[in-house]
């Protein structure tokens, strides 16, 4: 009787470690297919971000640069940057930041993580590139604080003003990035700190003068928006448009005649 347990307990213990076995190995395949989907990228669904990023109210604002020391030729433009490259945009966050604290109206921003396509001048730091943009999303509240309680705003404005409603920023001298375009920019590294982010970034030389955005393979300076009064164009437009009724600007015609030469000379 105990020959014939011990030939029945052999074969069990057999049979259980086999299981244990094949139990851990599946669980260690399990997590290495998960660390390889894990380190796939880009892990955001980038017709979702393009598509649901930007909010549909969007506030179209005006604003007069003045710009010191800007370059009259490409060249020269291209020399004030440190880094300029050919790209795409990858991924989009937004960036709130409050100078003045809670009294004082807030800021939005775009941070983009760009791909380098092609290097065009100066030593890119890595595969991919942050670039902050002006303007983005912000709720009204913090964009419109320090006018809220104004005497002369009606009812509706003053409830639209302490909304906590998201909308988008367009500043009239810098487009918005849209994931999936391509663009070519003339970038400077932003000072650590700089507008309350603490990790590195990069922004556009000149603002929205060191942006060119792919126009059917062609890169082109994004057009200003136009104001129709009171320093805000009421169209609610997130993209300006060229339109072949609208005279390009010299400097533009200058610039974007530049850029295009240095991305074939590249090539």
């Amino acid at each position: 009787m105990k020959l014939k347990k011990k030939s029945l307990y052999i074969p069990t213990l057999g049979l259980t470690l086999v299981l244990v076995l094949a139990l851990v190995y599946l669980a260690s395949q399990t997590k290495a297919s998960e660390q390889i989907s894990t380190s796939r990228s880009p892990t955001v669904s980038l017709a979702k971000t393009k598509k649901d990023f930007y909010k549909d109210k969007v506030k179209n604002i005006s604003g007069d640069l003045k710009l010191a020391n800007y370059p009259t030729n490409f060249q020269d433009l291209v020399a004030k940057g440190e880094l300029t490259i050919l790209g795409t945009v990858q991924q989009l966050k937004s960036y709130v930041y409050a100078p003045y604290g809670e009294e004082g109206p807030a800021n939005p921003y775009t941070m983009a993580t760009i791909k380098v396509d092609q290097l065009l001048d100066g030593t890119a730091p890595g595969a991919t590139v942050n670039v902050l943009f002006a303007g983005g999303n912000i709720s009204q509240k913090e964009l419109l604080v320090d006018v809220s309680q104004k005497e002369w705003l009606t009812e509706a404005e003053r409830k639209d003003a302490q909304s906590d409603e998201v909308i988008t920023v367009k500043e009239s001298y810098s487009p918005l990035p849209q994931v999936g375009e391509s663009m070519a920019l003339i970038l400077n590294q932003a000072p650590a700190g700089s507008n309350g982010i603490d990790e590195e970034y990069f922004m556009a030389a000149f603002s929205g003068k060191g942006i060119f955005l792919n126009n059917n393979g062609t890169f082109e300076r994004e057009p200003e928006l136009q104001p129709t009064g009171g320093g805000e164009d009421s169209n609610g437009v997130l993209r300006v448009r060229r339109s072949a009724a609208v005279q390009i600007p010299t400097d533009d015609e200058i610039m974007n005649k530049g850029m295009n030469e240095l991305i074939q000379s590249k090539s």
